[in-house]
């Protein structure tokens, strides 16, 4: 559709077009409200001048005033009522798009689209300035004319404001760039004008209040009569219509039209029609009602449902409002016998799991009640229970879920994550002068679904909502940004994020230069290690799998440990963020149920994740795990995530996985005897791994990648000793002691510790035996002392202080 057959359409809408030339919006509204408080004046000025003699001329006066006011007011107001009759009429393509082209200068349609109301608003949602629209509109280039524009990428004959912005940036290249330059893509241009067109509605939508949804807020009079009375339930109960769930639904009722629509056919029913709710979460069972409360409100439930009255059962306060337990169970029998006579009730029981053990702990089984209520068809409940109350309490109890349906609601996806914070962000900056960009919402909602795992996705989004709102007021910021959530995030996971800082940037060119300074003879290892790790902190990275995973490959005692150590302490800042597991230890058919619990114990791996959810996980001698373990960190690897023995997600996207292995260390020893590179025997390696058994190909394929270590040569071995010893100068510094490093010292540590099957792990067992062993002793005999340095000489086949 070209601009010209877009302009053709305004006709179907020309008055209310009209209207907004002549006077816009914004200034009838002002208007509107000055003669509003002229009118109050002038109704006051009626009412005190009776009071006054001889000011009979000040009454004509008054009411004169008034009622030019009240009739100028009025006119306005039909006026508007004409205008929201257009603004809402189904031409097929949205009213500010019509608007835009009837205003629209024929030779430059960007600059009256970025001037327009929602345009100029889209952009600071984009966090693009008044100032930098200035700039963009004195010094661009390409100019888009009506000739040239049409909408592209449009299947029917609807067109939206998002449809019209997204084909603009087609044909401009300058207004491409500009969005660019602040880092947003064509799909998040088009996703912001989506999210301002929905409030421009949404505020529309509030001022028709000749509506079903807004009519039937306000209590009829007599509605009620022709259904019997439920003053019982109303003491220990009240309308969904009067619960926070629906007063704060907006237009999130849209994301679970699919769920209303299954639980619309389950009441509709002849027999049975009662539903078990079920969600991580109950107040997103209690917003699933709110959202079947509102296709009701707006008549677009089947006629079986339609004029239902949905109440919430208080069940805490039946509970707790009777001691005796006879008089709870008259309470409720009288409520559900109410409910079943008044004919038009669907009762809602929240936490319906803690409602059935609480009453039971009482002495009360309501289990019984509650069945002979849900025998009669003129009665319909919807029982709300979060996932864990429902496996523990309810599942197993089959003469109760007989009566049920059950319908398992899962949590959000990302896209509606999206516009669930989107509508929960315009209520936060209803309270506070601040206001979020797209890329802030987006990266709040990125943030949530990659570093909390622990609740919803709706209440991990809500709660840094929340937290960066107020952490942006208490700075005195206005907008919000991408870079504000990311600090926020960062201080609670300890996890770099957001944009790079000097130091970050320093420190991340220098990794692989980090890493080599502790981990000696690996030089190919690290490099392939420090690239994977750089792509992950720029995000470049897959988000949704872990912020690294290798499979290290090489005999004993050659760095891998160290290396994963010293991964630990360049990323994350602190080698104690590494967790170890022995994975010889998990080689029997139970191993997956050790690791990731039961219902009724908690899994090793996932305890370990939970408490510290970000470093570095290591998992030695990886190859003699059981096939089923191999299986679950398939899954890890792919996904990021697994489900513990419980149900819950377990999130490892913050996690580097190293996996080791001594598997092939004998094709490996061949290699180097015969001077062969091992980068040229890495396929021969995996070949090897593959051939026999110990690894399948889609397995090793899910790694960042699979990094063989060499063999440590006599050099190697020397450096590793004098790092050693400089560690060990470190632990004694506050003794105030010093080892002399010398090339001797060096020289006989190594051909002490030297073996070919350990490579340096026997090292370790030397500096023990040989330096602190000695020192100590010297301590004790007062042979040294604070201050003192430390000397070691050859003496026969051994060393001793002097």
């Amino acid at each position: 559709m070209n601009f010209y057959e877009l302009k053709r359409k305004d006709n179907d809408i020309f008055p209310a077009l009209l209207l907004e030339k002549i006077l816009p919006k914004g200034k009838r509204k002002i208007v509107r409200k000055i003669l509003y408080y002229a009118m109050v004046v002038a109704f006051f000025g009626v009412f005190f001048t009776l009071f006054i003699s001889e000011a009979s001329s000040m009454i004509f006066m008054f009411r004169a005033l008034f009622i030019i006011f009240f009739s100028v007011w009025f006119t306005l107001y039909l006026f508007e009522l004409m205008y929201l009759s257009y603004y809402f009429k189904d031409t097929k393509i949205d009213f500010e798009v019509l608007k835009l082209v009837n205003s629209s200068e024929a030779s430059d349609i960007t600059k009256s689209f970025v001037n327009s109301e929602l345009g100029s608003y889209a952009l600071i949602r984009l966090g693009i300035t008044g100032e930098k629209i200035k700039e963009f509109l004195d010094n661009r280039t390409d100019f888009v004319t009506e000739a040239e524009y049409e909408i592209i990428e449009n299947n029917d004959d609807e067109v939206t404001f998002a449809e019209f912005g997204q084909s603009l940036v087609h044909f401009d290249s300058d207004f491409l760039k500009l969005l660019k330059e602040h880092g947003v893509t064509v799909a998040d241009f088009k996703e912001t004008l989506e999210w301002v067109s929905r409030i421009s509605k949404r505020i529309r939508n509030s001022e028709r209040w000749w509506t079903n949804d807004r009519l039937l807020r306000f209590p009829s009079i007599g509605k009620s009569w022709s259904f019997g009375q439920i003053y019982y339930l109303d003491r220990f109960g009240h309308s969904i219509y009067t619960d926070p769930s629906y007063y704060h639904l907006g237009d999130k009722w849209r994301l679970h039209v699919e769920t209303v629509n299954e639980m619309e056919n389950i009441l509709g029913k002849d027999d049975g029609g009662n539903i078990m709710l079920t969600s991580r979460e109950t107040d997103t069972g209690m917003s699933i009602v709110a959202s079947l409360g509102k296709e009701i409100v707006n008549g677009t439930v089947s006629p079986k449902v339609e004029g239902k009255r949905i109440y919430v059962l208080d069940v805490n306060s039946l509970i707790f409002s009777y001691e005796d337990r006879s008089q709870f169970e008259i309470m409720l029998q009288r409520i559900l016998q109410q409910s079943a006579n008044a004919g038009d009730v669907i009762l809602v029981i929240p936490h319906f799991s803690d409602f059935i053990e609480n009453s039971s702990g009482e002495g009360t089984d309501v289990k019984d009640l509650l069945t002979e209520a849900m025998s009669s068809t003129r009665i319909h409940i919807i029982a709300i229970s979060g996932k864990k109350g429902f496996h523990e309490i309810l599942e197993t109890d089959i003469d109760l879920m007989k009566n049920f349906e059950k319908i398992t609601i899962e949590d959000l996806t990302e896209d509606e994550a999206i516009e669930f914070v989107q509508d929960e962000a315009q209520i936060i900056e209803s309270t506070n002068e601040i206001l979020f960009t797209y890329q802030s919402l987006k990266a709040v909602v990125n943030s949530a679904t990659r570093y909390f795992s622990e609740s919803s996705l709706s209440d991990k989004a809500m709660d840094i909502l929340s937290e960066v709102a107020n952490n942006v007021v208490s700075k005195g910021k206005v907008i919000i940004t991408a870079e504000d959530v990311s600090s926020i995030v960062e201080a609670k996971t300890g996890v770099p994020l957001g944009v790079l800082t000097k130091k970050e940037k320093e420190k991340l060119s220098k990794i692989e230069m980090l890493l080599k300074q502790r981990v000696v003879g690996q030089d190919k290892a690290i490099e392939s290690i420090s690239e994977a790790m750089k792509r992950a902190r720029l995000g470049i990275a897959n988000p949704k799998r872990p912020l690294g995973s290798f499979l290290f490959v090489g005999p004993t005692g050659v760095g891998k440990t160290e290396t994963s150590k010293a991964l630990a302490e360049t990323f994350f800042d602190d080698e104690e963020t590494i967790m170890r597991i022995d994975m010889s230890e998990f080689n029997s058919s139970d191993s997956v149920s050790q690791l990731i619990g039961t219902r009724e114990s908690v899994g090793i791996l996932s305890s370990k994740i939970r408490d510290k959810q970000y470093g570095v996980l290591l998992l030695d001698e990886f190859e003699k795990a059981h096939p089923d373990v191999h299986n679950l960190f398939l899954q890890i690897l792919d996904e990021g995530f697994f489900s513990d023995g419980q149900g819950e997600k377990v999130n490892a996207r913050n996690l580097i996985i190293i996996a080791t292995s001594n598997a092939g260390s004998d094709l490996m020893y061949r290699a180097i005897e015969k001077n062969v590179n091992l980068q040229g025997i890495k396929e021969k390696v995996i070949g090897y791994l593959i051939d026999q058994k110990l690894f399948r190909p889609e397995f090793l394929n899910r790694f960042d990648d699979v990094v063989l270590f060499n063999s440590l040569s006599k050099n190697n071995l020397e450096l590793i000793v004098s790092l050693m010893i400089n560690k060990l100068n470190k632990r004694l510094e506050d003794k105030g002691l010093d080892i002399k490093n010398t090339p001797d010292l060096v020289s006989y540590l190594v051909s002490k510790g030297t073996n070919e099957k350990f490579g340096a792990r026997e090292m370790n067992r030397v500096i023990q035996k040989e330096l602190e062993t000695k020192i100590a002793d010297a301590l004790i005999m007062g042979k040294v002392s604070g201050g003192d340095t430390i000397s070691f000489i050859k003496s026969g086949e051994d060393i001793k202080i002097v």
